[in-house]
């Protein structure tokens, strides 16, 4: 199949994961600048490291692809702040972090928050996608929302068209 790719963090139905080249060492770089010793840096790196991870796997627990395919959203873009957008993948985030929040009173800054879009928390992912497309029609305009969020392998994937580059079922 056709290689997919993100700038950040992927999954797709099979659970498997696509981490893009630097991520990782991208979190450390952001937890650097942020000052303090090794320790603290490695702890707040992996912290956010393990929030995501967690984040990831909460798309495949909520099947957001089945239900997806189900509203025929799967392989859908946006625009937001001028760029192409996973729909599913975005309105999936806006339900988990939802949540997330709904459990810890808080969310990282560097998250999806459907406040940032004009939206109420505790929706479904249904009820976002939705107003996504109702709200896209005119461009979405989200300050502060970093680039490649939701832009990435997801909806391809949703929609049953990505697959593994050979037999051996290898990520791409």
């Amino acid at each position: 199949g056709e290689p997919r790719s993100t700038t950040t963090i992927a999954t797709d139905e099979r659970g498997r994961v696509l981490v893009a080249v630097g991520f990782w060492e991208g979190l450390r770089s952001e937890e650097r600048a942020k000052g303090g010793n090794v320790n603290e840096v490695e702890a707040r790196a992996l912290t956010k490291a393990a929030w995501i991870v967690c984040h990831e796997g909460l798309h495949l627990g909520m099947s957001h692809f089945a239900r997806a395919r189900a509203i025929g959203v799967g392989d859908k873009t946006i625009v937001v702040n001028g760029q192409p957008v996973s729909l599913a993948n975005l309105a999936g985030d806006m339900e988990i972090n939802s949540i997330i929040w709904a459990d810890h009173g808080e969310l990282p800054d560097w998250v999806i928050d459907p406040i940032s879009f004009g939206f109420n928390r505790g929706l479904t992912f249904e009820e976002y996608t939705r107003l996504l497309e109702k709200e896209a029609g005119s461009g979405l305009s989200v300050p502060g929302l970093s680039p490649g969020v939701g832009a990435g392998w997801w909806g391809a994937v949703a929609d049953g068209h990505g697959e593994p580059d050979d037999s051996t079922g290898d990520t791409p």
